[in-house]
């Protein structure tokens, strides 16, 4: 028996690739992005043959997704509200975009932890399955055949054109954000221009964070 696992990066594609995969009755896929992380590679270490799909992104995508949705719900957003909870020294001398981007990239923070999971995904080559979010959207019939190999099961036919709307009933009252994990019926590209979004504050401070992983292990998988 496996255990197949979606983690990785916020705003990567996981909720989308989670409701697709439920569309195979024959199939459960947990998404737990903390998976493989140091914080629980022993539980992952126990698990029988876990299978990880691993998702990431550009972090300026992400970064500008959170920005967006952040400035659409301004008063409950979790982000807004964490860094008001915490006294979070940044919104003193930064403007709250760039605050924001501080606050998602902290030391020990979410997404700080899951870059853990992209180092273990090295030692632990069996486990995982690395896909980008650009992939998922530009060619997802060849990513989930890919996808199904690995997981060593039958090809199921996965219907693109009505993806199900997964539940998002707590997502106001958990994030203040009612659409963040909102999935389209069809798959198209998240119109997120980081340019146009973030400061060059924070392009110039966050565009390499993922160097190490996109120009070396990442060019390294077979």
């Amino acid at each position: 028996m496996s255990n197949y696992f979606i983690a990785g990066l916020p705003r990567s594609g996981s909720t989308l690739l989670s409701s697709i995969l439920h569309q195979n009755p024959n199939l459960s896929v947990t998404t737990d992005r903390g998976i493989g992380t140091n914080d629980l590679i022993e539980k992952t270490y126990h698990l029988q043959n876990p299978k990880i799909i691993l998702m990431y992104r550009p972090v300026l995508e992400i970064l500008a997704s959170f920005v967006q949705l952040a400035e659409k719900y301004p008063v409950d957003n979790f982000i807004d509200k964490s860094m008001q909870d915490e006294n979070f020294t940044p919104l003193a001398y930064r403007p709250v975009n760039d605050a924001r981007c501080d606050w998602l990239m902290r030391p020990n923070g979410e997404i700080d932890k899951i870059f853990t999971a992209f180092l273990n995904s090295v030692i632990y080559k069996d486990w995982f399955y690395l896909l980008s979010y650009n992939d998922l959207i530009t060619n997802t019939e060849e990513v989930l055949d890919c996808l199904y190999r690995f997981l060593e099961l039958t090809p199921y036919a996965h219907n693109l054109q009505n993806i199900p709307q997964g539940d998002t009933s707590k997502d106001k009252e958990q994030f203040g954000i009612p659409t963040l994990h909102v999935v389209r019926p069809q798959i198209s590209m998240s119109e997120t221009n980081p340019e146009k979004v973030l400061s060059d504050y924070v392009i110039q401070k966050y565009k390499n964070s993922m160097d190490w992983f996109t120009e070396g292990w990442l060019q390294s998988q077979p």
